[in-house]
């Protein structure tokens, strides 16, 4: 976007979508090369703890990653409601094969699951780690400091991955809900389908479930829970017949 001719956002748009990703950025590149040296030379008496024990106290700076996700996906959300332009940018952008299908959302969700994703990593290394051996100790450490900063991120990780699931069905909608979908007080709860009976046809309608509102749509295939950023099934579109808030 910000190589781009005509900026289809604005510095202040792109900074609230992108957080502090350049800094976990830096961070997670200094991490990579530190490993890479020590496959390098790897031996059976090879140590990588001491490594995760020192960067364990900056994963802190997730959190702040964490706080502005959801001002982020609610900037993303407005932008491509109101800006044809990067609809247009979004657009082409994902259909690029070298994404493998993934849309932003999914890409902007994948910094806040990496700290569970390195307490799995600590926790499988360590199990297989004898008590004799030289990084026994650092790991076991490592893996204290990590499971402790995703105590603490846990709940705010939980809420990001909702918050997620509220843009992702915006998305399907096309822009035919009436309003924004997307609202700092809005939790997705389930997506199932239903069968409306009339005189004239069985018809099939997409259901939404929100702790305020109930939204059911025609759809042009049977929806899917959209808990996985990943899933190509998410481009299916619907477009919105009710929306019900009388909860």
């Amino acid at each position: 976007m910000q190589q781009a001719k005509e900026r289809v956002l604005s510095p202040d748009e792109v900074a609230t979508i992108f957080g502090s990703s350049d800094t976990l950025m830096g961070f997670h590149v200094d991490l990579l090369s530190t490993l890479e040296s020590r496959f390098a030379a790897w031996s059976p008496e090879q140590k990588i703890g001491d490594v995760f024990l020192q960067i364990a106290p900056f994963l802190k700076m997730y959190v702040t990653y964490l706080n502005n996700y959801q001002k982020a996906l609610e900037t993303l959300s407005e932008c491509e409601k109101r800006n044809a332009d990067f609809r247009v940018f979004l657009d082409r952008v994902h259909r690029d094969p070298a994404l493998k299908g993934l849309n932003l959302i999914a890409f902007l969700i994948l910094p806040i699951q990496r700290i569970p994703r390195y307490r799995m990593l600590l926790e499988a290394i360590a199990k297989h780690t004898p008590e004799g051996h030289p990084d026994y100790d650092d790991l076991r450490g490592a893996l204290g400091k990590i499971i402790a900063v995703a105590d603490q991120v846990n709940e705010q990780i939980r809420s990001a991955e909702n918050a997620q699931r509220v843009v992702e069905v915006q998305t399907m909608m096309a822009g035919s809900y009436p309003g924004n979908l997307v609202e700092p007080h809005r939790r997705f709860l389930f997506a199932g389908e239903l069968v409306k009976i009339s005189r004239k046809a069985v018809q099939k309608r997409a259901c939404f479930l929100f702790n305020d509102v109930l939204v059911y749509a025609r759809s042009s295939a049977a929806p899917t829970k959209p808990s996985d950023p990943t899933s190509k099934k998410n481009g299916n579109k619907s477009r919105v017949v009710k929306a019900n808030s009388n909860f």
